[in-house]
């Protein structure tokens, strides 16, 4: 991707508006969601909150990098495009992409927003599931 450091997609010759590789993108959350059901089992099975506090903020500083600066530079996404560097890429809308990551973003600091890892096991599970 070339141009400016807060450019949200590449243009590419044939389509209309900004794109992303929707496979980087799919591998990016692939990766979220390993960590992130590491870290939630992790909290299920030994009632250990920690790293699901960190995947939390990790995760919002991602997507933060994602919606405010640029998506080159969210690690997530720089580890997928890395992954998927031999594939064939598959272009998406980027203005799709960006909305879509405003809600998760919304979503992501409501968990954190809330105190619900200091609350009772059984509360924060079921808080935190709608998010994950």
């Amino acid at each position: 991707m070339s141009g400016s450091l807060f450019q949200f997609g590449e243009q590419v010759p044939g389509q209309p508006v900004p794109v992303l590789n929707e496979r980087t993108v799919r591998a990016g959350a692939g990766l979220l969601f390993l960590f992130a059901m590491i870290a939630f089992m992790n909290a299920w099975l030994t009632g250990n909150f920690a790293p699901t506090r960190v995947f939390v903020v990790a995760f919002l500083i991602d997507f933060a990098l994602r919606l405010f600066v640029s998506p080159r530079y969210a690690p997530s996404l720089i580890v997928g495009q890395w992954l998927v560097r031999r594939q064939q890429p598959e272009w998406t809308g980027a203005p799709q992409k960006r909305f879509a990551w405003g809600i998760g973003v919304f979503w992501r600091s409501s968990c954190s927003g809330s105190s619900s890892c200091s609350r009772s096991w059984d509360r924060s599970i079921s808080w935190c599931a709608h998010c994950a």
